[in-house]
């Protein structure tokens, strides 16, 4: 989803629009709010924009202009094969980090776990162990953890250091 579609999140827009003219975006970002503000939008239209191959400038609607303090939005294009990817969760440097994923998990003991919270097992395997290795098509690996507050205090600690 483009960043122009996300709708109420004006103060995080600004400073997310405001590192990117700069050059200065950081290595990561945390959204926290209620359930069903958009923060996993704004995570995946950010995603997208890192990944891009042809980002563009998108002029704004004067209300959403006005709500995010900006006339235009620097945003993916949502045509080039990286967007596509990003889109269809198949983009090799995306990774949709949850608390399920302890069924992929190849070791058997931690796929017959019941997932009650995001585990230092799923943590290590589908992020601690990517971080380090070079993107294969972007110019970055973006990683979402989706309701981090789930994490249990192992994983808390090893996101931590990883960060």
């Amino acid at each position: 989803m483009p960043l122009s579609e996300v709708r109420h999140q004006g103060p995080a827009l600004r400073r997310i629009q405001q590192a990117l003219s700069r050059d200065r975006v950081p290595h990561a970002y945390l959204f926290h709010g209620p359930d069903g503000v958009g923060k996993e939008t704004l995570a995946r239209g950010l995603a997208q924009l890192l990944l891009c191959e042809r980002p563009e400038d998108v002029e704004l609607a004067a209300d959403q202009a006005a709500a995010v303090g900006l006339p235009r939005l620097r945003q993916g294009c949502g045509r080039c094969e990286n967007c596509r990817l990003v889109a269809a969760e198949t983009h090799p440097d995306f990774h949709l980090v949850y608390r399920q994923l302890h069924r992929d998990h190849p070791d058997p003991d931690v796929r017959k776990r019941k997932g009650l919270d995001l585990g230092v097992d799923v943590l290590r395997h589908f992020v601690i162990d990517k971080v380090g290795l070079t993107p294969l098509r972007g110019r970055a690996k973006v990683f979402i953890l989706r309701n981090a507050d789930e994490m249990n205090v192992q994983a808390q600690n090893a996101l931590l250091k990883t960060l």
